[in-house]
């Protein structure tokens, strides 16, 4: 399994498909891999990874997947002992230092 630490958080993959995310709480990432890197494009929190990430509006409108110039990614922090206040905090935090470039209203 891969792995990638976002914001001191080890989130598992980065994964091609949201269909490789699980059904469990926790937060998601999308990524946008440019080159051989990946910029965060998205931070969210969910009682279900796997629903939340296939609804995500980045991943259903083709004109922002086209101003993102790459391809998309997706990792999990899969979290189903923590609380949604807490995993709310998480994400904040996440956003904060990462300053992601879609869902930071």
């Amino acid at each position: 399994m891969n792995v990638m630490t976002i914001s001191g958080y080890t989130f598992d993959g980065p994964y091609s498909s949201v269909a490789d995310l699980c059904d469990k709480s926790g937060l998601y990432a999308i990524l946008c891999m440019i080159d051989d890197g990946y910029v965060l494009v998205s931070v969210e929190e969910a009682s279900s990874i796997l629903v939340s990430a296939t609804k995500h509006p980045v991943v259903h409108d083709s004109s922002i997947q086209r101003k993102l110039h790459g391809k998309l990614a997706f990792a999990m922090y899969p979290t189903p002992s923590i609380s949604q206040t807490i995993r709310e905090s998480i994400r904040n935090e996440i956003r904060k230092e990462c300053l992601p470039i879609y869902g930071c209203n």
